[in-house]
């Protein structure tokens, strides 16, 4: 486990973080680890949120060691964003070499970005986010029938699809309704929505985001989460949504960078050639996980697809994730050195020229030989006058389709 850097996980709340803590420590004391050599701290806990210093000095005290020394401590620091100075402290003992393995972990993109300057080129990082398709298929296929060890052999290609479509088709039904959050799975179907609301959305919006930010009214922020679930897949306008939350555009900006920090929503910049007009264009939003929508909002089907498509290769691509829009709309542009792939995504069975406008045009204008439709019908191939459409069950999407442009 010592790969010599400081490991850091991060992604929202409830995405199993400290579930993965929790069987680093078992697999530790499996292999011999002391339970003394191990120290697990969770900065939920307000009492807990002193200086590492402090912290480390009663540990020798107890465990009778002295902190220079071997054998190794494991320190495990749990939802570190609440803890300040820490990457401060982290430097201090990494950097003298003391014999500890470090592990952080947050519920916020900014515990990595509050470390980037003291901690650069000393750590792994991991985000961790609720389950795609795939691995909600590993979780919950067996619930109609589907055998975990069938998705292995369709990754490579072993098996065919045919024989799985209709339980593939019900799953990403289940899956756009119930979302990814792991915990949430098993709950029944009288539970969940409370308990999304409850465990994620309030204890991020009314506790966490508030401690690390002092929001003094989060029933605000509270009513700009819903209302971007409501636009989720849409191009958001701060003009118009600091108007009817009638709030100012600066608290607007800064309450969108608090729910993309807490890992609630991500945006889409537009693509451009132009890097000055990406920066300057309007960005399309997505909550990060469907549950969400499932709760706060009446969404179109056609909505729904699109964000949980989009997440999933936003997550896969990272910033080389885009949309498009003009006089015409591509849902999303992928680029791979400077390459570029549109991707459409259509709730429908039947697609036809209409509805293939924006890729079609996309493709000419930007001279991509090849873009790629998700939608509900059949696995197909469409020559067009400006290269090839390939259309995918959404099913598939994750089953290595991607990984080259």
């Amino acid at each position: 486990m010592n790969l010599g850097r400081i490991l850091i996980l991060r992604g929202p709340r409830r995405t199993g973080k400290t579930t993965i803590i929790y069987q680093i420590i078992e697999n530790l004391l499996a292999q011999g680890v002391k339970p003394f050599n191990i120290l697990y701290l969770s900065f939920d806990d307000i009492d807990l949120r002193v200086r590492l210093s402090e912290i480390l000095k009663v540990w020798e005290k107890e465990a009778k060691q002295v902190l220079e020394k071997e054998p190794l401590l494991y320190l495990f620091l749990d939802e570190v964003q609440f803890l300040d100075f820490w990457e401060i402290d982290v430097k201090l003992f990494y950097d003298k070499k003391y014999p500890i393995v470090f592990f952080a972990s947050g519920s916020s993109t900014s515990l990595i970005r509050k470390t980037t300057e003291s901690l650069s080129g000393r750590t792994f990082e991991k985000t961790l986010l609720p389950f795609d398709f795939q691995e909600f298929l590993y979780f919950e296929g067996e619930s109609v029938g589907f055998k975990k060890e069938n998705l292995g052999k369709l990754r490579r290609n072993e098996i065919s699809f045919v024989p799985f479509e209709t339980k593939l088709f019900l799953l990403w039904e289940k899956y756009l309704e119930r979302g990814g959050f792991p915990h949430l799975l098993k709950l029944p179907s009288s539970d969940w929505k409370w308990a999304v609301k409850e465990d994620i959305v309030d204890k991020v919006l009314y506790r966490d985001l508030v401690q690390l930010y002092g929001i003094r009214e989060p029933e605000t922020l509270e009513r700009m989460f819903r209302y971007v679930a409501e636009v989720s897949s849409g191009v958001l306008n701060l003009s118009d949504l600091s108007s009817n939350l009638k709030i100012s555009w600066e608290s607007a900006q800064n309450y969108l960078t608090y729910l993309k920090q807490a890992f609630l929503i991500f945006t889409l910049p537009k693509y451009s050639r132009s890097p000055k007009e990406t920066a300057r264009s309007l960005e399309k939003v997505h909550v990060v996980d469907s549950a969400i929508m499932s709760i706060f909002s009446q969404s179109k089907k056609a909505a729904l697809w699109e964000t949980v498509v989009a997440r999933h290769l936003w997550e896969t691509w990272g910033r080389n994730t885009y949309f498009w829009r003009n006089t015409r709309e591509v849902d999303i542009v992928l680029e791979d050195n400077r390459k570029l792939l549109p991707v459409e995504v259509k709730s429908s069975e039947k697609v036809d020229a209409k509805d293939l406008k924006g890729l079609t045009y996309f493709m000419k204008k930007f001279g991509s030989p090849r873009g790629i439709v998700f939608y509900s019908g059949k696995e197909r191939l469409e020559k067009v006058g400006v290269g090839e459409i390939f259309f995918y069950p959404v099913y598939k999407l994750g089953f290595n389709l991607l990984k080259k442009l």
